[in-house]
Order: structure tokens, then C-alpha cells, then sequence
């Protein structure tokens, strides 16, 4: 069911990866400011090879970053549409972002919901057994 949560909430689920899996502290961190980190990097590397990487080549990552949120596919519209004329990172966030409603923008990743102590608790037995090889096997082989 993992799987499937993290196709339909990726924001939430995925958050918590680093946290359920890795043991590291969880980060009240918002979309707006995953955003606002990943402007001042994509501006940095904007056309640092010539032509590439273009602002469609560095905004696409994010493209799946509101995925199941309100005003999703109007935000990806003002996105296409916008890479016909932005050449900055910002340029396009400033035109685009206000699509998306701030609540959407300012939501942190949310714990992990009540009574759950460890959201991968069954992904070891999910996986099929260890492959053994019986002696007769191997004298037959």
C-alpha cells in the first residue's frame, strides 16, 4: 500500500522517507521553501554549457510537485506556457506560483499519523525469500 500512497500523496509520503527509513530528524520544511532553495540553484546553472540546460530542462524535476494538490494542471498550463518567454528560474516562479493556493505552498510535511510507529514496518516481508540452493541441487547441476 506504500506504493500506492506515495503515487497519490507523493508530498507526504515521500517526506517522510528520509525520516521512517534513514533514522534522520523530520523537517517542517514547506513547498515554498523547497521552491525558493531549488530558484537560487536552477539560476545558477541556468545555460552554463552554452545553450543547456535550458529553464524547461531544470523546472521539469519539479512538475510533479503538486501533484494531487488544488489548481495543479492551471499551475502546469501557466508553466508551459511561461517557458516560451522566461529565461529565469524566478521569472517563471513569479509568474506561475500564483496559481497555487498558499495553502498549498506553505503546508509542511505532516508526522506520521497517529497509532502508525513505523510507516515501513512491513516492506522487508513484502519482498520475496532469499533464493537457496539445495546440495542435491548443486550435484545435479
Amino acid at each position: 500500500m506504500v506504493g500506492r500512497a506515495a503515487y497519490g500523496n507523493p508530498w507526504q509520503i515521500l517526506g517522510l522517507v528520509d525520516s521512517a527509513v534513514y533514522g534522520a530528524p523530520l523537517r517542517s520544511i514547506t513547498r515554498r521553501q523547497v521552491l525558493e532553495q531549488y530558484q537560487v540553484y536552477g539560476d545558477s546553472v541556468l545555460r552554463i554549457y552554452g545553450p543547456r540546460p535550458t529553464v524547461r530542462e531544470v523546472v521539469k524535476p519539479l512538475l510533479g510537485l503538486f501533484h494531487a494538490e488544488p489548481r495543479n494542471v492551471v499551475w502546469k498550463r501557466a508553466v508551459d506556457a511561461a517557458f516560451r518567454h522566461c529565461t529565469t528560474i524566478k521569472s517563471l516562479f513569479e509568474e506561475t506560483l500564483g496559481e497555487i493556493p498558499d495553502e498549498v505552498l506553505d503546508a509542511p510535511i505532516t508526522e506520521v499519523p497517529s497509532g502508525i510507529t513505523d510507516t515501513f514496518i512491513k516492506a522487508k516481508s513484502l519482498l520475496p525469500p532469499p533464493y537457496t540452493v539445495n546440495e542435491e541441487e548443486l550435484l545435479y547441476a
